[in-house]
């Protein structure tokens, strides 16, 4: 005896719809973290990988932010001051 069953097919699910989230806020501490950091600090707080993935990071973070353009400004200010220190 067979029995026929109805079986999801579950490559026609019905589309999912997704909540928007908003990251920005969590990234503005994050990169404002990074420059209270790079403010107190007096020589590079980081050793060279570390500050190459802390510029990279900064530098694709911050134009996703409205006020990135002073948040990088500042950084890369942060940045020379430090790299001449030293």
């Amino acid at each position: 005896m067979r029995r026929d069953t109805k079986q999801l097919n579950l490559f026609q699910q019905p589309p999912v719809e997704l909540a928007k989230v908003d990251y920005s806020e969590g990234s503005r501490r994050h990169l404002q973290n990074i420059l209270y950091l790079m403010r107190t600090a007096e020589i590079f707080p980081w050793r060279a990988a570390k500050a190459a993935s802390v510029e990279k990071l900064f530098r694709d973070l911050a134009p996703t932010l409205p006020d990135g353009p002073e948040l990088l400004a500042e950084f890369e200010a942060q940045l020379a001051r430090l790299r001449a220190a030293g």
